[in-house]
């Protein structure tokens, strides 16, 4: 995939909610670190599926985490 293998996230290429990603992605598009996103993954704030060895996450999941994360930090708005 092109976005993983420049190491860039350009937000064109998901469009689609229902896209699933790795996790080096997510920790690029949340701007954290590979270990932050497993942790946050196991703690079951990312839908995700195992395909094979590897682990995918639901794109949609994410966009959820990120509506959360500002409804609990900015409650009146």
């Amino acid at each position: 995939m092109q976005e993983e293998t420049m190491g860039l996230w350009d937000p064109r290429q998901f469009s689609n909610g229902d896209r699933l990603v790795t996790v080096k992605t997510v920790a690029s598009i949340l701007s954290i670190g590979r270990t932050k996103t497993f942790n946050l993954l196991n703690e079951g704030e990312f839908a995700s599926v195992k395909i094979g060895r590897s682990r995918r996450i639901s794109l949609r999941s994410v966009y959820e985490y990120i509506e959360r994360l500002k409804r609990e930090q900015n409650p009146n708005t």
